[in-house]
């Protein structure tokens, strides 16, 4: 995946923000995914993937339903959607740098994820 910048942040909360809060790590983690195989596919073949864009995690989330705009800092639920985010890219790397489950390299390691992800619509 390509470096996370804040755009990045805000446009996968934005699209966790119109789900419902059960949902929202499954579709942080599938994003999250999408953004390394694009990106691995752009340094493989010189051009962004045809359905997830350049790798970025805003170009993976500009594809999905999400809010018209930003919610201020002061609702609760934007702050959870945002702090998920931070959460699961926390996670990414961690598990990418370390080898320990979870890792989103394309690759399913010791049962992190036993069933294939679900391809876009």
């Amino acid at each position: 995946m390509r470096p996370v910048l804040i755009g990045d942040v805000l446009a996968a909360a934005r699209v966790l923000f119109v789900l419902g809060e059960e949902d929202w790590t499954g579709c942080i983690d599938r994003l999250i995914w999408q953004a390394q195989v694009a990106d691995r596919y752009r340094r493989r073949l010189g051009r962004p993937h045809p359905a997830w864009g350049n790798g970025s995690l805003m170009a993976v989330a500009g594809a999905e339903p999400k809010a018209d705009a930003e919610p201020f800092l002061s609702d609760p639920r934007w702050l959870r959607a945002l702090s998920c985010v931070l959460d699961r890219l926390c996670f990414a790397k961690l598990s990418f740098v370390s080898g320990r489950v979870g890792v989103y390299d394309g690759i399913l390691q010791r049962g992190w994820r036993q069933t294939p992800w679900p391809k876009p619509e």
